[in-house]
């Protein structure tokens, strides 16, 4: 494996010797593709679901945190 330095978000990016795929520490994880950082899509759904918030008002409390998300991004 080669590496090719860290992505956005820090993770260290490896190329793989099979089809030239990139690889990172989260690659077959939940979380896999998704835009946001692992931290930040645990903390919307403990929200969610601990607080009985609408989709709305999760995105609100992230956005008062800097994260500017839209509610249909979290519905996903």
């Amino acid at each position: 494996m080669r590496k090719n330095g860290p992505e956005r978000w820090g993770a260290q990016v490896s190329e793989g010797t099979h089809g030239g795929r990139t690889f990172t520490a989260l690659t077959d994880t939940s979380v896999s593709g998704y835009r946001f950082p692992p931290d930040v899509i645990a903390l919307a759904v403990r929200w969610y679901l601990r607080f009985r918030l609408s989709y709305a008002d999760v995105a609100a409390l992230l956005a008062e945190r800097g994260m500017h998300v839209d509610p249909s991004t979290i519905y996903a």
